[in-house]
């Protein structure tokens, strides 16, 4: 046990003493080893964290600089205007929140043929077909039948996450 001054008297207290006998005023304690530890690991975390994330926000000149095909151009362009439909046949909905896309399958002409589940003015959920071009937009089963049934294309399942 050592004896130390008090900060506000001057007066002598005993290291383990929470408080000075004579004025009454809080001894500071001695931070634990463990507890510099904890905050030493903190600060390197987060010096570490910023040193990382500003290294990786530099642009790289090698995806700016490859000039892509006429084939991704079209491939891109497709997969935009599947995405926009899509997104606008869900807007279209009474209830766009219960919208899952099942299927999208993009078919030469070009048609889009959209395959959805969704709640209807009942509140049950159905599976629905619906048929875009540049000349049609029909949830008819003829027209389904027509333009989509037993015909091949590229299928655009996996935008699911991105509507």
């Amino acid at each position: 046990m050592a004896v130390k001054p008090c900060k506000e008297c001057g007066k002598p207290v005993s290291t383990k003493a929470k408080s000075c006998p004579n004025c009454g005023a809080e001894q500071p304690q001695k931070t634990s080893r463990i507890a510099l530890g904890i905050a030493g690991f903190f600060l390197f975390f987060i010096i570490y964290s910023v040193a990382t994330t500003n290294s990786d926000t530099t642009p790289t000149s090698t995806l700016a600089s490859k000039p892509k095909t006429p084939e991704e151009i079209e491939k891109e362009r497709e997969f935009q205007q599947v995405v926009a439909s899509v997104k606008a046949l869900k807007n279209a909905m009474k209830n766009p929140k219960s919208f899952e896309l099942v299927d999208a399958i993009m078919v030469k002409g070009p048609t889009l043929c959209i395959t959805y589940r969704s709640t209807n003015s009942f509140n049950a959920v159905v599976t629905e077909r619906h048929v875009l071009s540049d000349k049609i937009s029909s949830s008819e089963a003829g027209i389904w039948n027509k333009h989509c049934a037993k015909k091949e294309g590229n299928s655009y399942a996996f935008i699911k996450s991105t509507i």
